[in-house]
């Protein structure tokens, strides 16, 4: 019996994808391809003669070039007969290795081969295309023979989830972040982080992909620098969390297990800072929402961090923790306050301002692998743990609270994420072959109406979701 595991997830705001994605299939042409593969040759054998004599470059592409011909005529021999050159004219049929029969579309509307029902194309239309009141649920997950990304379609209004299409990733997905690095276009990326050094940016907009928009920090094969000199231009393990910089939409963060912190410009694809201020794995960074020269940074050595990415200085504050960092989340509804998990079942919440914790909560029995804070709903925080409960509560006064427990049978919750558009809706992803959503509008309504604070704000929030979509 095969087995899965979703290792990260993350929301798409309503709008952001195109309603039409398109194929990756598509829209190309024969000069094209052909000058890419040129180009990549050119590129190989650049790499793999880094070294050599230029003549003696120029020579053995020569002979190269020579033996080629030859064993292309050797394999033409015997040939003539078939009468090759006028098979494309013989009964007035098209041949049968026409690019053109490969040509990907749009729309099935569009393709003259469909040859199904108006009802059955239009069906599958509907699939494809997304809706103005769609979200997308982007799911790293991993299997026993590789690993793949699916792009869901979530529908909370039609109660609806299915996926739209995936994407076969090149090693173990560990963290997964939708970013926009062109504030001024439309654009739907996610960045990948991997069990490898590498960050790759997918352009979600587009089905069929086999290979990711850009590549952050990706190895080249005639690198033959040390361990050291590469840490100053990549990561040098693997990428275990990453940030987008709202405010600064072409900086992406990224906490790797080398220890280090690195600083993107994914404009010029390059790193711009590598910080070394922590002494394990760094297992979570996260932007301010809305100071774009603050990062909060959480290791494996139980160190928290606030870094001003302006100045090189080294961080501008630090906390301790008792035990492994899992996760920092910042309160955007007071933004200067923040939440710590970590691998001892502890919630701790602080004020960037001073020293002390401002509550300390035992969440779990087992680690706190992951925890969300609703986007409309002041005080809801939901955590989930290895011991495989999800927890949600009320933080409201700084006074922890909990209102309900779930055990959605998914083994250990590696993951969550509250929905951007909706107050109370989570997504999970666990180690059973599991994406779940919980709403806590409807298995927590007793509690809503216990707390005045809570009730009003899901009317508050409902009101700004239906004016949105109208």
């Amino acid at each position: 019996m095969s087995s899965s595991v979703i290792t990260c997830l993350a929301w798409v705001r309503r709008g952001e994808a195109s309603s039409l994605p398109k194929s990756r299939l598509g829209g190309g042409n024969d000069d094209a391809l052909q000058g890419s593969s040129d180009e990549e040759a050119g590129k190989q054998w650049s790499s793999d003669s880094d070294d050599s004599d230029p003549e003696e470059m120029v020579l053995k592409k020569k002979t190269k070039k020579r033996i080629r011909n030859e064993a292309q005529k050797e394999d033409l021999e015997g040939l003539e007969d078939l009468n090759l050159e006028a098979y494309d004219e013989e009964d007035g049929s098209a041949g049968l290795m026409d690019l053109d029969s490969l040509a990907a579309f749009r729309s099935n509307k569009e393709d003259p081969y469909m040859t199904g029902t108006k009802e059955e194309v239009e069906d599958e239309d509907e699939d494809t295309e997304l809706k103005a009141d769609d979200n997308l649920i982007i799911v790293g997950r991993t299997e026993e023979d590789g690993a793949i990304m699916e792009v869901y379609v979530f529908n909370e209004g039609e109660d609806s989830l299915y996926v739209h299409h995936d994407v076969l990733l090149p090693s173990f997905p560990l963290a997964i972040e939708p970013v926009r690095p062109k504030a001024t276009e439309q654009c739907n990326y996610v960045a990948v982080g991997y069990f490898t050094p590498t960050i790759d940016i997918w352009d979600l907009d587009v089905v069929d992909s086999l290979e990711p928009a850009f590549s952050l920090g990706k190895k080249k094969k005639i690198s033959k620098k040390s361990k050291a000199d590469r840490a100053a231009t990549q990561h040098t393990d693997s990428i275990l969390d990453l940030s987008w910089n709202h405010n600064v939409p072409k900086v992406l963060a990224s906490g790797s297990a080398d220890d280090t912190v690195a600083l993107w410009d994914m404009d010029s694809q390059k790193m711009v800072s590598s910080l070394k201020h922590h002494t394990d794995k760094v297992q979570s960074v996260e932007f301010h929402p809305f100071e774009g020269q603050c990062l909060l940074t959480g290791g494996c050595d139980g160190l928290v961090a606030a870094i001003d990415c302006n100045t090189s200085s080294g961080p501008a504050k630090t906390w301790q923790v008792d035990g492994e960092v899992e996760k920092i989340v910042w309160n955007h509804f007071r933004p200067h306050q923040f939440f710590v998990s970590s691998d001892k079942g502890m919630v701790q919440a602080f004020d960037i301002r001073t020293d002390k914790h401002l509550f300390m909560l035992r969440a779990h029995e087992d680690a706190v692998t992951s925890m969300s804070l609703s986007h409309y709903l002041e005080g809801a925080l939901t955590t989930v743990s290895a011991d495989h409960t999800c927890k949600f509560w009320s933080i409201q006064d700084n006074k922890p609270s909990l209102l309900l427990t779930k055990e959605p049978k998914m083994g250990i919750i590696h993951c969550s994420a509250f929905c951007p558009d909706s107050p109370t809706l989570l997504a999970l992803g666990g180690a059973r072959d599991s994406l779940r959503t919980l709403d806590f509008t409807e298995t927590a309504s007793e509690f809503f109406k216990k707390r005045e604070h809570f009730s009003s704000a899901v009317m508050k929030s409902g009101e700004r979701t239906d004016s949105a979509n109208g």
